[in-house]
């Protein structure tokens, strides 16, 4: 029953391996980006969830929950010491207040190598969505290097966190 819990937990976590080839973001795109690792270091968690794309209605639990995922992700991970562009794949765990079942609405994802203050080596991954004109965050995904061998456990871990 364990095993059968443990491979549904991964399987719903959504954990892949990304390529890098997506849509080269804009300058505009990539100053958003930039913004949006500021505000983690500096722990404003409502203003990253205030910056996220939600659907229509009443989203007050979703913002709680990215507030929520934000604040674990930090404790976890720690805060990001250095970023540049990527060079390699990596295992990530997409943070996204898109409704279950529907796909990414990513016009482009900025990708960056970064170091973590507690986890070292690993990868951040925003997605960004243009609507009516206008860069709008869609996900924030954290990731680490395939390599690593606690790599998915440390990723299920904050999965049951956030949940």
């Amino acid at each position: 029953m364990k095993r059968v819990l443990l491979i549904s937990l991964l399987m719903l976590m959504s954990l892949a391996t990304i390529a890098l080839a997506a849509d080269k973001p804009t300058a505009e795109q990539e100053r958003l980006a930039s913004s949006i690792v500021g505000s983690y270091n500096a722990g404003d968690n409502a203003g990253i969830a205030a910056s996220m794309l939600y659907a229509p209605g009443d989203n007050t639990a979703e913002r709680a929950r990215m507030e929520r995922a934000m604040r674990v992700f930090t404790a976890i991970f720690g805060t990001i010491k250095s970023y540049a562009p990527p060079t390699a794949n990596y295992e990530y765990l997409p943070v996204t207040a898109a409704p279950k079942g529907q796909p990414s609405t990513d016009s482009a994802r900025v990708v960056y190598n970064v170091e973590f203050e507690r986890l070292g080596k690993g990868m951040v991954i925003i997605g960004i969505a243009t609507i009516d004109g206008r860069d709008t965050l869609t996900s924030i995904s954290f990731a680490l290097p395939p390599d690593r061998q606690d790599a998915q456990a440390i990723l299920s871990r904050i999965h049951r966190n956030i949940e």
